[in-house]
Protein backbone atom coordinates (compact mmCIF):
# COMPACT_ATOMS: atom_id res chain seq x y z
CA UNK A 1 0.00 0.00 0.00
CA UNK A 2 1.48 3.35 -1.05
CA UNK A 3 1.73 6.01 1.65
CA UNK A 4 0.52 9.42 0.46
CA UNK A 5 3.20 12.07 0.27
CA UNK A 6 3.08 15.04 2.66
CA UNK A 7 2.00 17.25 -0.25
CA UNK A 8 -0.85 14.88 -1.14
CA UNK A 9 -2.01 14.77 2.48
CA UNK A 10 -1.87 18.55 2.69
CA UNK A 11 -3.87 18.88 -0.52
CA UNK A 12 -6.57 16.52 0.77
CA UNK A 13 -6.79 18.48 4.01
CA UNK A 14 -7.17 21.72 2.07
CA UNK A 15 -9.85 20.16 -0.16
CA UNK A 16 -11.80 19.03 2.90
CA UNK A 17 -11.44 22.45 4.50
CA UNK A 18 -12.76 24.34 1.48
CA UNK A 19 -15.60 21.83 1.03
CA UNK A 20 -16.88 22.25 4.56
CA UNK A 21 -16.20 26.00 4.58
CA UNK A 22 -18.23 26.33 1.36
CA UNK A 23 -21.15 24.49 2.95
CA UNK A 24 -21.06 26.86 5.90
CA UNK A 25 -20.59 29.84 3.62
CA UNK A 26 -23.62 28.90 1.56
CA UNK A 27 -25.72 28.43 4.69
CA UNK A 28 -24.54 31.72 6.24
CA UNK A 29 -25.84 33.52 3.16
CA UNK A 30 -29.31 32.98 4.61
CA UNK A 31 -28.50 34.00 8.18
CA UNK A 32 -30.83 37.01 7.95
CA UNK A 33 -33.77 34.79 6.94
CA UNK A 34 -32.81 32.38 9.74
CA UNK A 35 -32.78 35.23 12.25
CA UNK A 36 -36.17 36.52 11.11
CA UNK A 37 -37.67 33.07 11.55
CA UNK A 38 -36.36 33.17 15.13
CA UNK A 39 -38.39 36.32 15.67
CA UNK A 40 -35.56 38.77 15.07
CA UNK A 41 -36.08 42.44 14.40
CA UNK A 42 -34.42 44.73 11.85
CA UNK A 43 -32.00 45.75 14.59
CA UNK A 44 -31.03 42.12 15.16
CA UNK A 45 -30.37 41.62 11.45
CA UNK A 46 -28.27 44.79 11.34
CA UNK A 47 -26.23 43.69 14.36
CA UNK A 48 -25.72 40.24 12.83
CA UNK A 49 -24.11 41.86 9.79
CA UNK A 50 -22.28 44.69 11.55
CA UNK A 51 -20.70 43.05 14.59
CA UNK A 52 -18.63 40.40 12.73
CA UNK A 53 -17.53 43.08 10.24
CA UNK A 54 -16.49 45.34 13.13
CA UNK A 55 -14.60 42.45 14.69
CA UNK A 56 -12.72 41.90 11.41
CA UNK A 57 -11.64 45.55 11.36
CA UNK A 58 -10.55 45.62 14.99
CA UNK A 59 -8.94 42.19 15.25
CA UNK A 60 -7.10 41.65 11.95
CA UNK A 61 -3.86 43.37 13.00
CA UNK A 62 -3.87 41.99 16.60
CA UNK A 63 -4.56 38.53 15.15
CA UNK A 64 -1.43 38.83 12.98
CA UNK A 65 0.67 39.86 15.98
CA UNK A 66 -0.80 37.00 18.00
CA UNK A 67 0.12 34.39 15.41
CA UNK A 68 3.57 35.88 14.90
CA UNK A 69 4.30 35.57 18.62
CA UNK A 70 3.24 31.91 18.81
CA UNK A 71 5.76 29.09 18.58
CA UNK A 72 3.32 27.02 16.50
CA UNK A 73 1.14 29.42 14.45
CA UNK A 74 -0.04 26.58 12.21
CA UNK A 75 -1.56 24.80 15.20
CA UNK A 76 -3.30 27.95 16.39
CA UNK A 77 -4.69 28.58 12.91
CA UNK A 78 -6.27 25.13 12.78
CA UNK A 79 -7.57 25.44 16.36
CA UNK A 80 -9.29 28.70 15.45
CA UNK A 81 -10.83 27.09 12.37
CA UNK A 82 -12.22 24.25 14.50
CA UNK A 83 -13.54 26.77 17.05
CA UNK A 84 -15.27 28.73 14.28
CA UNK A 85 -16.90 25.61 12.84
CA UNK A 86 -18.04 24.53 16.32
CA UNK A 87 -19.50 27.96 17.00
CA UNK A 88 -21.54 27.82 13.80
CA UNK A 89 -22.89 24.40 14.72
CA UNK A 90 -23.95 25.78 18.10
CA UNK A 91 -25.51 28.74 16.29
CA UNK A 92 -27.59 26.34 14.18
CA UNK A 93 -28.94 24.74 17.37
CA UNK A 94 -30.33 28.02 18.78
CA UNK A 95 -34.01 27.05 18.14
CA UNK A 96 -33.59 24.23 20.66
CA UNK A 97 -31.70 26.27 23.28
CA UNK A 98 -33.50 28.30 25.95
CA UNK A 99 -31.56 30.63 28.25
CA UNK A 100 -33.94 32.30 30.67
CA UNK A 101 -35.57 35.38 29.20
CA UNK A 102 -33.03 35.85 26.40
CA UNK A 103 -34.86 35.85 23.04
CA UNK A 104 -33.62 33.27 20.49
CA UNK A 105 -32.78 36.01 18.00
CA UNK A 106 -30.57 37.85 20.51
CA UNK A 107 -28.89 34.56 21.44
CA UNK A 108 -28.25 33.84 17.75
CA UNK A 109 -26.62 37.26 17.27
CA UNK A 110 -24.45 36.73 20.35
CA UNK A 111 -23.30 33.23 19.35
CA UNK A 112 -22.61 34.22 15.74
CA UNK A 113 -20.55 37.22 16.84
CA UNK A 114 -18.51 35.17 19.32
CA UNK A 115 -18.01 32.41 16.73
CA UNK A 116 -16.68 34.96 14.24
CA UNK A 117 -13.83 36.01 16.57
CA UNK A 118 -11.60 32.95 15.99
CA UNK A 119 -12.36 33.17 12.27
CA UNK A 120 -10.41 36.45 12.21
CA UNK A 121 -7.28 34.65 13.40
CA UNK A 122 -7.85 31.87 10.87
CA UNK A 123 -8.37 34.41 8.07
CA UNK A 124 -4.99 35.96 8.84
CA UNK A 125 -3.14 32.68 9.30
CA UNK A 126 -4.52 30.67 6.37
CA UNK A 127 -2.31 32.22 3.70
CA UNK A 128 1.03 31.62 5.48
CA UNK A 129 -0.30 28.14 6.27
CA UNK A 130 -0.97 27.44 2.59
CA UNK A 131 2.49 28.65 1.65
CA UNK A 132 4.00 26.39 4.30
CA UNK A 133 2.00 23.30 3.33
CA UNK A 134 2.43 23.46 -0.44
CA UNK A 135 5.55 23.83 -2.60
CA UNK A 136 5.47 26.56 -5.24
CA UNK A 137 4.88 24.22 -8.19
CA UNK A 138 1.81 22.62 -6.53
CA UNK A 139 0.01 25.76 -5.39
CA UNK A 140 -1.68 26.75 -8.65
CA UNK A 141 -3.18 23.27 -9.14
CA UNK A 142 -4.38 22.95 -5.53
CA UNK A 143 -5.83 26.47 -5.50
CA UNK A 144 -7.66 25.79 -8.77
CA UNK A 145 -9.16 22.57 -7.43
CA UNK A 146 -10.17 24.36 -4.21
CA UNK A 147 -11.96 27.01 -6.27
CA UNK A 148 -13.82 24.35 -8.27
CA UNK A 149 -14.84 22.45 -5.13
CA UNK A 150 -16.04 25.66 -3.51
CA UNK A 151 -18.15 26.60 -6.54
CA UNK A 152 -19.67 23.11 -6.80
CA UNK A 153 -20.56 22.94 -3.11
CA UNK A 154 -22.05 26.45 -3.03
CA UNK A 155 -24.07 25.61 -6.15
CA UNK A 156 -25.56 22.54 -4.45
CA UNK A 157 -26.16 24.30 -1.12
CA UNK A 158 -27.93 27.26 -2.72
CA UNK A 159 -30.01 24.89 -4.90
CA UNK A 160 -31.11 22.91 -1.85
CA UNK A 161 -31.82 26.09 0.12
CA UNK A 162 -33.90 27.43 -2.76
CA UNK A 163 -36.01 24.26 -2.91
CA UNK A 164 -36.64 24.34 0.84
CA UNK A 165 -37.55 28.03 0.77
CA UNK A 166 -39.95 27.48 -2.14
CA UNK A 167 -41.62 24.66 -0.24
CA UNK A 168 -42.00 26.88 2.83
CA UNK A 169 -43.41 29.71 0.70
CA UNK A 170 -46.00 27.44 -0.94
CA UNK A 171 -47.08 26.03 2.42
CA UNK A 172 -47.47 29.56 3.75
CA UNK A 173 -49.51 30.69 0.73
CA UNK A 174 -51.98 27.84 1.21
CA UNK A 175 -52.52 28.77 4.88
CA UNK A 176 -52.34 32.55 5.06
CA UNK A 177 -52.14 33.79 1.48
CA UNK A 178 -49.39 35.75 -0.21
CA UNK A 179 -48.46 37.93 2.72
CA UNK A 180 -45.24 38.95 4.43
CA UNK A 181 -44.30 35.44 5.49
CA UNK A 182 -44.72 34.18 1.92
CA UNK A 183 -42.53 36.96 0.54
CA UNK A 184 -39.94 36.32 3.28
CA UNK A 185 -39.49 32.76 2.01
CA UNK A 186 -40.16 33.21 -1.72
CA UNK A 187 -37.74 36.09 -2.43
CA UNK A 188 -34.74 34.41 -0.73
CA UNK A 189 -35.68 31.22 -2.60
CA UNK A 190 -35.55 33.01 -5.95
CA UNK A 191 -32.22 34.61 -5.01
CA UNK A 192 -30.81 31.26 -3.92
CA UNK A 193 -31.84 29.47 -7.12
CA UNK A 194 -30.44 32.36 -9.17
CA UNK A 195 -27.07 32.09 -7.46
CA UNK A 196 -27.03 28.33 -8.03
CA UNK A 197 -27.96 28.78 -11.70
CA UNK A 198 -25.18 31.23 -12.50
CA UNK A 199 -22.54 29.30 -10.55
CA UNK A 200 -23.51 26.17 -12.48
CA UNK A 201 -23.18 28.09 -15.76
CA UNK A 202 -19.68 29.17 -14.72
CA UNK A 203 -18.74 25.59 -13.89
CA UNK A 204 -20.04 24.31 -17.23
CA UNK A 205 -17.92 26.91 -18.96
CA UNK A 206 -14.74 25.33 -17.60
CA UNK A 207 -15.64 21.71 -16.79
CA UNK A 208 -17.25 18.76 -18.54
CA UNK A 209 -20.87 18.07 -17.71
CA UNK A 210 -19.87 14.60 -16.50
CA UNK A 211 -17.85 16.22 -13.71
CA UNK A 212 -20.45 18.81 -12.71
CA UNK A 213 -23.53 16.58 -12.77
CA UNK A 214 -22.50 14.26 -9.87
CA UNK A 215 -22.49 17.23 -7.52
CA UNK A 216 -26.00 18.19 -8.63
CA UNK A 217 -27.10 14.58 -8.15
CA UNK A 218 -26.06 14.75 -4.49
CA UNK A 219 -28.83 17.30 -3.93
CA UNK A 220 -31.34 14.42 -3.90
CA UNK A 221 -30.08 12.96 -0.64
CA UNK A 222 -29.42 16.40 0.88
CA UNK A 223 -32.94 17.64 0.15
CA UNK A 224 -34.42 14.42 1.55
CA UNK A 225 -32.44 14.74 4.78
CA UNK A 226 -33.08 18.45 5.27
CA UNK A 227 -36.79 18.05 4.51
CA UNK A 228 -36.98 15.54 7.34
CA UNK A 229 -35.09 17.80 9.76
CA UNK A 230 -36.36 21.26 8.84
CA UNK A 231 -39.78 20.63 7.28
CA UNK A 232 -40.64 17.76 9.66
CA UNK A 233 -41.58 15.55 6.72
CA UNK A 234 -41.95 11.86 7.39
CA UNK A 235 -39.08 9.97 5.76
CA UNK A 236 -39.38 6.19 5.54
CA UNK A 237 -36.46 3.80 5.37
CA UNK A 238 -37.41 2.93 1.78
CA UNK A 239 -37.40 6.59 0.74
CA UNK A 240 -34.03 7.28 2.33
CA UNK A 241 -32.55 4.12 0.82
CA UNK A 242 -33.93 5.07 -2.59
CA UNK A 243 -32.44 8.56 -2.35
CA UNK A 244 -29.07 7.05 -1.47
CA UNK A 245 -29.28 4.70 -4.45
CA UNK A 246 -30.18 7.56 -6.80
CA UNK A 247 -27.25 9.67 -5.59
CA UNK A 248 -24.85 6.73 -5.79
CA UNK A 249 -26.13 5.83 -9.25
CA UNK A 250 -25.63 9.37 -10.55
CA UNK A 251 -22.03 9.38 -9.32
CA UNK A 252 -21.27 5.93 -10.74
CA UNK A 253 -22.79 6.67 -14.15
CA UNK A 254 -21.05 10.03 -14.39
CA UNK A 255 -17.63 8.58 -13.65
CA UNK A 256 -18.04 5.42 -15.71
Amino acid sequence: MTTPSPVARAARLLYFEICWSSVLGGVITFNAAYLLRLGGTNLDVSLLAALPALAAVLLSVPAGHFLQSRAHPRRWTLICLAAYWTGLLVWACVPWVHLGGLPPSALAVLIFTVASLPSQIFGVGIYPLLAEMLPDHHRIHVFAVRAIISACVISVVTFVAGQLLFKRAMETSSKSGFGREFVGAFIPGVASMTVSFFITLGLLQHLDLSYVYPFQGLSVIIITATAAIWMKEKITVQLMFGALLISAGVVLVSFS
